[in-house]
């Protein structure tokens, strides 16, 4: 049997807000709840805000640009 290595419970804090970000939550309110300043928070969490939101973003703007361009005729 395997054995789970030890994590200290202030770990847990980093295992959620990662899952979160992973989930799409909102970055102001994940920095609310954890306590943080929105500078700390990104200063940590900017990779996994990167990475989660990539495409999501994108669709967003390409939805945006589709919406918003001049038609030609």
């Amino acid at each position: 049997m395997e054995q789970i290595t030890y994590r200290r419970p202030y770990d847990i804090r980093h295992t959620y807000a990662t899952i979160d970000l992973m989930a799409g939550a909102n970055p102001a309110c994940l920095a609310k709840r954890l306590g943080h300043s929105f500078k700390t928070f990104f200063d940590i969490y900017a990779g996994w805000i990167n990475g989660a939101d990539n495409d999501r973003e994108m669709l967003k703007i390409e939805a945006s640009l589709r919406r918003n361009a001049p038609k030609c005729s």
